[in-house]
């Protein structure tokens, strides 16, 4: 069962990562994307079910019994099911449009400013005002 386990951890950490790109390049982010919750929570995750699941696949080799004919099914039809459903989630339509919305939003957003230089100070030519040295 070490395979199957070792292909399930690894087919979860591949949806987890397309759940986590899809979040960080959406322009308008969700609570769950913040930079804190990608660096303590998200990457730490991934990458700890990622090295979970190359264990577990070296382990199924590395004991005297290998894996049988059923265990393997379960693998290729579990391997099968992500890439399939990882296709149909659309990421590469997704990002083409997170990215075309950002460029969109930036030319809203941009400003046209114009410096003659620096301003000119206010001249108060009051009797009372005293002017710096």
């Amino acid at each position: 069962m070490y395979l199957f386990y070792g292909v399930l951890c690894l087919c979860f950490t591949v949806f987890l990562f397309a759940f986590t790109l899809l979040g960080a390049r959406n322009p308008v982010r969700p609570f769950w994307a913040g930079e804190s919750m990608f660096a303590n929570v998200l990457v730490p995750f991934i990458l700890s079910t990622l090295v979970l699941g190359i264990a577990c696949c070296a382990k199924a080799f590395m004991v005297d019994v290998l894996p049988s004919f059923l265990e393997w099914g379960y693998a290729v039809m579990t391997t099968v099911a992500t890439v399939v459903i990882v296709k149909m989630m659309g990421i590469r339509k997704k990002l083409a449009a997170f990215s075309a919305e950002e460029i969109n939003r930036a030319d809203v957003i941009q400003v046209d400013f114009q410096a003659n230089g620096l301003p000119e100070a206010p001249i108060n030519d009051n009797p009372g005002y005293r002017k710096a040295a």
